[in-house]
């Protein structure tokens, strides 16, 4: 896509609106290179991807913003060169978030954002190692190793001996009127006293420092000389320690250099791909449907960069008309039209959602010619006129087929008459080689032209006559005026002078304006007889609904009556099981008294009668559908007894709203919930009753010993749920001792649940660090 071109339709603001919303370097870096995309199955996929980012977002906790520049750091791995404790502390927080952002994303359903983040590299050890060995700044811990700590506890127990051996001087009221001040200095990690100069022979020491005025010694006491040289020793050996403890941890990560970048890069797509999504979000866009037809159906259309302030235009291209030509007045909205037709078309190329309606339809074009905007060049001694005939020039030699061509203000800068039979002759050469085109223009007779050729229309930005402004509403199919003696007639201007301008008109220009006026009327016409059929629809939609209302209602009665039914008739079944038990105790007590002769008789009789059983009590009913929820319908979670709100329905699946939390559930687990009773005593205690049972049945003990944390994280969560939907406290979770992997997977996950108030290890005698009760909100 040609550069020029996109600056034209201010696409880098929008690129920049982009860059704004990513948290990362590398995020930013690759909003910077998004650019329109020509293979319409690769459009599709990264408009997928905005749209799975919409849905990630609701759940994203990972902040990506400690992403910044690694550049550096990579080119240091690369070249084996020591990192700093900060440099390597940056990389474990590189490993921490691409460990959360892998298993944030795994729990969801984001299959493309899956596809991203199985290609994660994180190493837990590495990074439990780097956060107990440094501080954020750097600093290397004492955990770092057993000897660093020992040589720090050694150097700082050295110190204090050191102190102390020069603070004996300080307790000396002989030597008090040798110094200048009672206090301890430090020259060089050295503890000094400051000695007048006229007394330094009284003080048995090294110099280290004098003052600016020379009045003042610093003088180290002998006592504290070899303590204060161990010291030195010492701290040489810590550094040293240190180095190795660097080199150790620069060696282990340049061995997966390779996978750290690709990590990094992988991070950076992701947060691109949630930046669209926040993008979106800002500009209330959408997801475009992109085809290869080379149509434009644009839907409540607004200019991405105007805000509140644009006015949404419907507008089809392609399909009854390839050119349209939009007239009206100055400042009316026409090249904000043209400059939305453009921008939105490559947004949605760029795999950006739009803002316009999800019915929006995008066709591909090959290429997207523009001539916006007025480029006079005095350097190169070009008139506004000129320069629009250089963009015109270049269009018409390059621009083939299935391009898309938007041309501001055609045939304006130079004689009417001549700019209006250029503009026809331009627009005439587009059309010959199929190419689509919107054009604006103030000239009357384009207008004329759109009448009589096959294929092209007019429209209008629509002028208020009342208030004598725009209203920047878009209006296909009505030809603009320039309504300039409308608006002097409007202002007060007098009559004659308004019918002398008349007479000035030629002939053929009033004609036009009759035509014009001719087309608008029956526009009009038909626009009213449009808003009947439509007022026609909204009723029959109406009558419609109700009559699905009465339907519903009646299968609502349906149902209960066949519940009475099967309560009045599973009351009867009841008797028949009585009575045939009696029918059968009666047979056997005949059968021992009748001879064989007479049992076929018997045997028939008792036939008769399990008969007349089955004619007199037949069910006179279907049995009962299963139940399936509607959206936006309350229900209730069958196992907890929580009421939840539908939000979607699958096959055999349901999504609801319980609380704070969203569920997945299938149809056997939920209910039609009962209608709340009036708020009595009656009422509270059966509440008060029903929490108290869910409570009760609810198992307070989880043991999941002998898993992995793949296997415990799903058990756990469906577990921490309904505990919570069932108005539990306190619950304990049994994860056992051994390496500590559970406990710190369950103490990792228990931090991230937003309905957990606190946890802690057990009382000893319920498990103590083997088992961890969890406190609900």
């Amino acid at each position: 896509m040609n550069q020029k071109t996109l600056e034209k339709i201010e696409f880098p603001d929008i690129i920049n609106k982009l860059w704004q919303k990513a948290e990362s370097f590398p995020g930013k870096q690759l909003a910077l290179k998004v650019r329109p995309l020509s293979d319409s199955k690769i459009i599709e996929e990264k408009l997928l991807e905005v749209e799975e980012g919409l849905s990630y977002l609701r759940f994203k906790t990972v902040d990506l913003s400690v992403l910044s520049d690694f550049s550096e750091i990579f080119l240091k791995l690369s070249k084996e060169s020591m990192l700093t404790g900060q440099e390597i502390y940056r990389l474990g927080q590189l490993l921490k978030v691409s460990k959360d952002t892998f298993f944030e994303i795994s729990r969801g359903a984001f299959p493309r954002l899956k596809q991203i983040v199985k290609l994660l590299f994180f190493d837990e050890a590495l990074v439990k190692d780097i956060e107990r060995s440094f501080w954020p700044e750097g600093t290397v811990k004492d955990e770092a190793s057993p000897e660093l700590k020992r040589i720090r506890g050694q150097i700082a127990r050295l110190k204090d001996k050191m102190r102390e051996a020069v603070e004996k001087y300080l307790k000396e009221p002989e030597l008090a009127k040798y110094l200048q001040e009672p206090l301890i200095s430090v020259r060089g990690d050295r503890f000094v006293l400051p000695v007048k100069a006229s007394y330094k022979s009284q003080v048995p020491g090294i110099i280290h420092d004098r003052s600016n005025t020379g009045q003042t010694l610093f003088i180290e006491p002998y006592s504290a000389v070899e303590a204060g040289n161990e010291l030195k020793t010492l701290e040489l050996q810590e550094k040293e320690i240190i180095e190795k403890i660097l080199k150790d941890f620069t060696q282990r990560l340049a061995c997966n250099l390779t996978e750290i970048k690709r990590t990094y890069e992988l991070l950076g797509e992701i947060d691109l791909i949630v930046a669209k999504a926040r993008l979106a979000l800002e500009l209330d866009a959408y997801k475009p449907r992109i085809s290869e037809n080379g149509v434009l159906s644009f839907k409540q259309a607004r200019h991405p960069l105007l805000g509140k302030k644009a006015v949404p235009f419907d507008l089809t291209l392609g399909k009854e008309f390839d050119l349209l030509i939009i007239t009206g007045p100055n400042t009316g909205g026409k090249t904000v039209t043209l400059k939305t037709i453009g921008i939105l078309t490559i947004m949605a190329r760029a795999g950006l959602f739009i803002p316009a309606s999800p019915e929006t339809e995008i066709g591909l074009f090959g290429e997207v010619y523009v001539d916006i905007g007025d480029e006079q060049s005095i350097v190169q001694s070009l008139s506004t006129f000129s320069s629009h005939l250089l963009n015109l020039k270049f269009i018409l030699e390059n621009a083939r087929e299935g391009d898309l061509v938007l041309l501001d203000e055609l045939g304006t800068g130079t004689d009417p008459r001549e700019g209006a039979a250029l503009a026809k002759a331009i627009l005439e050469e587009l059309r010959g080689k199929k190419v689509k085109v919107v054009a604006t223009t103030h000239t009357s007779e384009l207008a004329a032209y759109a009448i009589e050729t096959e294929r092209v229309e007019n429209a209008s930005v629509e002028f208020d006559p009342e208030s004598l402004k725009p209203t920047y509403r878009l209006h296909i199919g009505k030809p603009g005026r320039s309504n300039a003696l409308y608006i002097a007639q409007g202002l007060g201007l007098k009559e004659q002078i308004i019918e002398k301008a008349k007479s000035f008109l030629k002939e053929e220009e009033l004609k036009l304006d009759k035509l014009i006026f001719d087309v608008e009327q029956e526009k009009r016409q038909l626009e009213k007889a449009k808003e009947e059929v439509a007022n026609l629809l909204i009723s029959l939609k109406e009558k419609e609904a109700k009559l699905n209302d009465e339907l519903e209602n009646l299968e609502k009665t349906k149902e209960e009556i066949i519940r009475k039914y099967r309560e009045k008739y599973q009351q009867k079944l009841l008797e028949i099981e009585r009575k045939g038990k009696l029918v059968i105790e009666e047979i056997k007590e005949k059968i021992k008294t009748y001879e064989e002769k007479n049992l076929a008789k018997l045997l028939e009789e008792a036939r008769q009668k399990t008969k007349e059983f089955s004619q007199n009590f037949a069910l006179p009913f279907e049995p009962i559908k299963p139940y399936r929820p509607k959206v936006g319908e309350t229900v209730e979670l069958v196992e907890v007894g929580q009421k939840a709100e539908v939000l979607a329905v699958g096959e055999n699946y349901a999504i609801v709203q319980a609380g704070i939390m969203k569920l997945n559930v299938s149809f056997d687990q939920i209910r039609p919930a009962q209608k709340q009773e009036k708020e009595n005593e009656k009422g509270q205690v059966k509440k008060a009753g029903l929490e108290l049972t869910k409570k009760q049945n609810f198992n307070l003990e989880l043991d999941i010993r002998g898993m992995n944390t793949l296997e415990a994280e799903p058990v756990v969560e469906k577990y921490l749920d309904n505990a919570y939907l069932a108005g539990v406290e306190k619950v304990r979770i049994i994860h056992g001792k051994g390496t500590g992997a559970l406990k710190k997977f369950l103490w990792d996950y228990l931090r991230e649940v937003p309905f957990v108030k606190k946890f802690n290890f057990a009382p000893q005698n319920q498990g103590g660090d083997g088992a961890t009760e969890v406190y609900l909100k």
